[in-house]
C-alpha cells in the first residue's frame, strides 16, 4: 500500500516538475517551442493550424485563387466560354468560384482532423469516433463481423476494414498535396 501511495506521489511531483520545464523552455527560446512540442512538430502546426483554417472558411471571402475563378463574359482572362472550359479540361484551373475553393478548403480539413484524430491505426477515441461520423463514414475498427480479419494461423482476431482505412488515407494524402499546392493562396 505504502509502495504504491509513493510511486503515485513520485509520478505527480515528477509531471509537475516536467510541466515547468515545457512552459520555461516556451518561455525563454526563440521558436517558443518545448522540446515535447519538437517531437511531433506535425501535430503541433497543424494543432495551431485547424483553427484557423477553419476560421478562414467560415468568413466571407471577398477574393479567392485564379484557379477557382469562374467564366464571366466581362472577364479579360478568357476569349470565350469553350476556352475557359478548355482550360478546365487541360487541368490549367479548377474554376468553381468560392464554391470551389471552400470545397478544397474542406478537403484540407478533412486530411488535418484524419491527422489528428484517426492517422493512428486502429484509432476508436472519441474523437475518431466523431471524424467518422462527420464524414460519413462507418467505424473501421467497430467489432463487427465485416471488419473482422483473422491471422493467417487463425489464432489472432482483429477489426479493422482495411478498404475503409485505405479510402481515408488516400483521402487525407490528396488533402496535404492540396494544402501545399495552395499553402500561399489563404488569403482574402
Amino acid at each position: 500500500m505504502f509502495k504504491e501511495v509513493f510511486n503515485r506521489i513520485k509520478i505527480i511531483v515528477g509531471n509537475f516538475f516536467f510541466s515547468i520545464k515545457e512552459n520555461f523552455q516556451r518561455l525563454t527560446r526563440p521558436s517558443h517551442a518545448s522540446d515535447t512540442d519538437l517531437w511531433d512538430l506535425s501535430e503541433l502546426m497543424i494543432r495551431r493550424l485547424l483553427p484557423m483554417i477553419l476560421a478562414f472558411r467560415k468568413m466571407e471571402k471577398n477574393s479567392i485563387p485564379m484557379d477557382f475563378i469562374e467564366y464571366s463574359e466581362k472577364s479579360w482572362e478568357w476569349k470565350s466560354k469553350d476556352e475557359y472550359e478548355n482550360a478546365i479540361k487541360e487541368g490549367r484551373i479548377k474554376g468553381g468560384g468560392t464554391e470551389g475553393w471552400e470545397k478544397t478548403i474542406d478537403e484540407i480539413i478533412f486530411a488535418f482532423e484524419w491527422y489528428l484524430y484517426c492517422r493512428h491505426r486502429s484509432a476508436q477515441g472519441e474523437d475518431a469516433l466523431k471524424f467518422y461520423e462527420k464524414y460519413g463514414y462507418k467505424n473501421p475498427y467497430a467489432e463487427i463481423e465485416e471488419n473482422k480479419s483473422v491471422s493467417l494461423n487463425g489464432e489472432f482476431v482483429q477489426y479493422r476494414n482495411e478498404q475503409i482505412v485505405d479510402e481515408i488515407e488516400k483521402r487525407a494524402d490528396k488533402g496535404f498535396k492540396i494544402f501545399f499546392e495552395y499553402f500561399l493562396d489563404f488569403w482574402d
